[in-house]
């Protein structure tokens, strides 16, 4: 039920969602060696919105670090996710140590 599709708006509560995300993802992380730093809020911050969407975006992200940090080989790789509120947003940053995106495709990451 992770990924089914609702196509209806509901409050979601972010820190939950990330983690459900990471969960997914994280034994393939720890099979590659890929160490995952992550950072929560304490408080609870809840958005409006498509959660199965948003999880799919965070998962999709975390899995494009993960084959960067293979591709390039990186040795003592890693991934820090961190998840607080600033005003009235929630933030999510999810940064790697894969040397960036290659300019010939930075126009495009946002594509299918």
């Amino acid at each position: 039920n992770f990924f089914k599709p609702n196509k209806t708006k509901e409050y979601f509560e972010v820190n939950k969602t990330v983690k459900k995300a990471i969960f997914l993802i994280e034994s393939t992380f720890e099979h590659n060696y890929i160490e995952i730093e992550k950072e929560f809020s304490k408080e609870e911050i809840e958005v409006y919105g498509f959660a199965s969407e948003f999880s799919q975006s965070i998962l999709n992200i975390l899995s494009n670090a993960k084959d960067a940090l293979i591709e390039k080989k990186i040795e003592e790789a890693k991934v820090k996710i961190r998840v607080y509120k600033q005003k009235e947003n929630a933030i999510v940053q999810i940064e790697d140590n894969a040397k960036g995106i290659s300019e010939k495709i930075k126009d495009k990451i946002f594509e299918p």
